[in-house]
């Protein structure tokens, strides 16, 4: 069986959005910048959704855990699905 690892951002309500940016592109555009910061890291992740990052194994998975949640625009939000 294999598993994967994905994290939830759960973006702050009130949190420093524009009127004119959406909120969906905004939670689509932090993660992005998450994912590009843990790839700058040498973390392989890939963006599942607007606001969940995914990964293959748990090593990756526990560090992107400790370093995104350090943010104050969102918390992270454990998750794991099993595929066959």
């Amino acid at each position: 069986m294999y598993q994967l690892y994905t994290l939830q951002l759960n973006f702050t309500p009130g949190s420093d959005v524009r009127e004119y940016y959406p909120h969906e592109q905004y939670q689509d555009d932090i993660t992005f910048a998450c994912c590009l910061e843990l790839g700058a890291r040498g973390i392989y992740c890939t963006q599942s959704s607007a606001n969940r990052i995914t990964f293959e194994n748990s090593r990756d998975y526990t560090y992107a855990c400790l370093y995104l949640s350090s943010n104050s625009e969102y918390t992270v939000e454990q998750t794991s699905l099993n595929c066959h």
